[in-house]
């Protein structure tokens, strides 16, 4: 997508939208699909001129749709210079035209904004899965009475709100680590920790840099081909981008432990947009939560380490004590799955 098209596309998206068919449309709606028409005839045809009845009629159900299609099509015909100029100028006026919005367009225009920025970033992309869960579940049934609805979310939001933080994790969430380069003075390899989730119909892709000590010998045999294993991650946050505040990776056999400068990852609820009011500000503490399960694991390793039983024996083992464990069986299916003990796991 060119450069042209990506600012078309963020410039339609932030549009209040409410073309329709119906007879009534606020002032702002009106302005809007005028200039909407003036540059979808420019883009598609050379020149601005109204719309046939029929063209029109089509045009209406999605104006920005057709403008987008018309300005990818224009790129075969107009100059950079008359993309950029044209460009602006529809920019220019539909910036003029919120003059005539009305305080309810105001207000969802900058929801829009708002609910478009939380969902590029990672971190946003979280908020919103919990902030949907939480009103979903906040939803009064058709069968419950008023007094019994306020009694139920009232009494169990606080609980309800851990719950969900924890269950809508990215369960999809994955993590990959390759070998970047080698620093033979400092003998420490430079690797790249890849990790992604999808969420909201977009893929969350992040990476981070990382580096492990190695010796010139140990570091020469190593290949892209190689599996590094990734395993106890504790999820934490860098501004608005997850980011693993620390995580084991296995290299050549061997464990090492890497930390980063990340920050606890924590969910506030008077950061989202939740319908249950009043309710006291809650918030869920997900590197917390990680850090406890990385403690009841190694308990348990613990409890194993005398046992001379061979590595599968121990593997087994350890997977069925965290399986019958009350514990493990209110995390989410993301975190059973790290917290399982895999035969290529070394020692932990």
């Amino acid at each position: 997508m060119s450069q042209f098209t990506k600012r078309i596309a963020v410039l339609i998206g932030t549009i209040v939208s409410a073309f329709t068919l119906q007879a009534e449309q606020t002032a702002y709606e009106k302005r809007c699909y005028e200039i909407y028409e003036k540059y979808y005839t420019l883009f598609s045809e050379g020149y601005s001129h109204p719309l046939s009845a029929s063209d029109a009629l089509v045009f209406s159900i999605s104006p920005q749709l057709h403008v987008l299609t018309a300005a990818m099509e224009v790129m075969r015909y107009f100059s950079q210079e008359q993309i950029d100029n044209y460009m602006d100028k529809m920019s220019a006026e539909l910036k003029k035209a919120e003059s005539l919005m009305t305080a309810e367009e105001r207000a969802k225009k900058a929801e829009a904004e708002a609910l478009a920025k939380m969902k590029e970033t990672s971190v946003g992309a979280i908020r919103l899965l919990v902030q949907d869960a939480v009103n979903q579940w906040a939803q009064k049934g058709e069968f419950e009475k008023t007094e019994e609805y306020k009694s139920r979310v009232l009494n169990n939001v606080a609980d309800q709100y851990s719950t969900i933080c924890l269950s809508v994790f990215p369960n999809g969430l994955k993590v990959q680590a390759s070998p970047l380069k080698y620093d033979a003075d400092k003998e420490q390899y430079e690797f790249t920790l890849k990790y992604s989730f999808y969420a909201n119909y977009k893929v969350y892709a992040e990476n981070l840099s990382f580096f492990v000590p190695l010796n010139v010998k140990t570091a020469r045999s190593l290949t892209t081909s190689n599996d590094f294993i990734v395993y106890d991650c504790v999820w934490g946050a860098s501004g608005m981008k997850i980011m693993p505040q620390a995580f084991k990776i296995v290299v050549n056999g061997l464990s090492y432990s890497v930390t980063t400068k990340a920050e606890d990852l924590i969910i506030k609820s008077n950061l989202l947009n939740l319908t249950i009011s009043p309710i006291s500000p809650l918030l869920y503490n997900y590197s917390d939560t990680a850090r406890q399960m990385i403690v009841k694991k190694e308990q348990y390793l613990s409890e194993l380490s005398d046992l001379q039983i061979d590595r599968q024996q121990e593997i087994d083992s350890v997977n069925s004590i965290l399986q019958s464990s009350p514990y493990f069986g209110k995390v989410s299916s993301y975190y059973q799955q790290r917290l399982l003990l895999s035969p290529q796991a070394q020692s932990f």
